[in-house]
């Protein structure tokens, strides 16, 4: 599965509070914070308190490899990627107000995979977005996007990429290269 999830946690030490997403534990005891997982990884965004993130029980070809464990603050993110099975740790400054924009109905993204942005227009997209297979496998964009009106970004989202969008209904669209 894949998608975005914002939690909200009071402070209660008798009850830690985790989340699992893939392999990847957050562990929160008081803190707002999104967990968000796509086809290219996951990523962890705190807004405001603590959360503790580890890996969870590491394969046996893992067990010699360096395990995930940290801490993250408020305005702090980490971003796990996997590509062709090496996994790359990304951690860095946030803009707390970017964290779950999704709820205000804004995607705010800065450097995300093109697929990553597509995935996340198409759950607010009432009907069905078919991609041109292939097309979407490299690039990393910025910006804000409207999520009420997810064809507009997806047409831009597309510009940038020399794609053409095509809304054949309401409730179909194509994205390809011609």
């Amino acid at each position: 599965l894949r998608g975005a999830a914002f939690f909200l946690v009071h402070t209660d030490a008798a009850r830690p509070f985790v989340v699992r997403s893939a392999k990847i534990l957050t562990r929160a005891v008081g803190a707002a914070f999104e967990v968000r997982r796509t086809a290219s990884g996951s990523s962890i965004a705190v807004a405001e308190g603590i959360v503790e993130v580890a890996q969870d029980k590491p394969s046996p070809s893992q067990e010699k490899a360096k395990q995930i464990s940290l801490r993250l603050t408020a305005g702090r993110q980490l971003a796990i990627s996997v590509d062709e099975g090496a996994a790359t740790l990304d951690a860095q400054n946030v803009d707390i107000n970017e964290i779950a924009s999704w709820q205000k109905g804004q995607l705010a993204i800065n450097k995300w995979l093109v697929a990553d942005v597509v995935d996340a227009l198409r759950r607010n997209y009432r009907g069905l977005i078919v991609i041109q297979p292939g097309l979407l496998t490299k690039g990393r964009i910025s910006g804000v996007h409207d999520l009420r009106k997810p064809i507009a970004s997806l047409r831009l989202l597309a510009a940038t990429q020399g794609l053409r969008v095509r809304q054949i209904s309401p409730w179909f669209t194509t994205v390809s290269r011609f």
